[in-house]
């Protein structure tokens, strides 16, 4: 989890703006389409929703942890 958290938090500015935030994506026919979707930078509230959620998820990860 610790590991997830450094990789998604590089990806935070100190604004709030994230980073190859992936797009909202519908049903595609390949893996590879996926893969090679468009992502944004800057705010984006799907994005800064998930990011806020990591954020508390790992709060309470590290208070039951001491």
């Amino acid at each position: 989890m610790e590991r997830a958290w450094n990789a998604v938090s590089q990806r935070i500015g100190e604004d709030g703006s994230l980073n190859q935030v992936c797009i909202g994506t519908g049903p595609l026919p390949s893996l590879e389409e996926y893969i090679k979707r468009p992502y944004t930078d800057g705010m984006d509230e799907r994005g800064g929703a998930m990011a806020l959620w990591f954020a508390a998820e790992m709060v309470k990860h590290n208070q039951r942890t001491k």
